[in-house]
């Protein structure tokens, strides 16, 4: 199998392009799991199953 590599005009917009879609991914991750993480936090303690809730305090 024979190796692709970008030669010439296309080397520099090609790793442009590259880093423009690892920073996309990046950041569609960084917002996904924000969201997740604020909702995992803003139920932490409200249900029956914590160590000490508000009845046993």
């Amino acid at each position: 199998m024979e190796k692709v590599s970008l030669t010439g005009a296309l080397k520099i917009p090609g790793m442009i392009v590259i880093m423009m879609q690892g920073m996309v991914i990046a950041l569609l991750a960084v917002f996904m799991f924000d969201s997740s993480y604020l909702d995992a936090w803003s139920t932490y303690g409200n249900g029956s199953q914590t160590i000490m809730s508000g009845e046993e305090l």
